[in-house]
């Protein structure tokens, strides 16, 4: 429902966009000439691909992409396209801090045995949203993170400081890595501009984003299933531990 629902808004976006004279996308020209060979390619290998429904849904994905690219070229607003992103980011860091205070803990306690029991226990706790893994969904925090910091510093935005801070708590709740190496990254990034260009309200909202996301990381990994040997915290306490041996395999992994 979530595909179908996203489907839907996209058409009727488009459709307003049609009503209201608004057609024409030059840039979209050019950004066929890449993304079309790959679409191609994708939907000839559905006549050899040993999992057709698999090919179908990544054809599903491309179709949309292209549509969201396109209905993002005829906004002239592009920062109202920014917002979505974030407000998106923002609703499924929500999720994620439901599931992992109230959905899993309550689950644990009625499947303690059994099929769903030891699916609970594979899934140990980590929260991932409408995404079908914990990963992707630390992926896409980060990706639209920056961009969130982007509107914090630069458009005054009070509401994207406290999204800002949320994002980080649900990257750190998907117990991503990478994720959070990219939200440091950004972190140091934007204080070290702000510094350097003697924006002294840059360098305080950047220092109030941190401090948003860091104190809302430290309540949630307070709360939550941590009994029978699942939850994010045995997770990311794990992680830690072996992050300097994975450190080098980081290439040759793609979980």
């Amino acid at each position: 429902w979530i595909e179908g629902t996203f489907g839907v808004v996209m058409v009727l976006s488009l459709l307003f966009q049609f009503l209201e004279g608004k057609r024409e996308a030059k840039d979209f020209l050019r950004f066929s000439c890449f993304f079309l060979p790959f679409l191609a390619v994708t939907a000839v290998s559905l006549f050899y691909s040993w999992n057709k429904f698999n090919t179908v849904l990544s054809i599903s994905v491309l179709v949309w992409a292209a549509g969201t690219v396109y209905l993002s070229l005829l906004c002239p607003d592009k920062h109202v396209c920014i917002i979505g992103l974030i407000a998106g980011a923002g609703a499924s860091s929500v999720c994620t801090i439901i599931q992992h205070l109230i959905l899993f803990p309550h689950l644990a306690d009625t499947f303690q045995q059994g099929l769903y029991a030891q699916i609970l226990r594979e899934q140990q706790g980590i929260p991932f949203s409408s995404y079908s893994y914990h990963n992707i969904l630390g992926g896409y925090l980060a990706f639209v993170f920056p961009l969130s910091v982007y509107l914090a510093l630069y458009k005054r935005s009070i509401s994207a400081v406290l999204v800002s801070g949320l994002i980080i708590a649900g990257v750190v709740l998907t117990s991503t890595r990478l994720g959070v190496g990219i939200v440091i990254l950004t972190m140091v990034a934007s204080i070290g501009l702000t510094f350097i260009r003697k924006n002294r309200w840059g360098v305080v909202k950047t220092l109030a984003i941190l401090v948003v996301g860091v104190s809302l990381s430290f309540l949630l990994l307070h709360g939550g299933e941590r009994a029978r040997g699942i939850g994010v915290q045995q997770v990311i306490a794990q992680k830690a531990k072996t992050a300097h041996v994975q450190l080098s395999t980081i290439n040759t992994r793609t979980d």
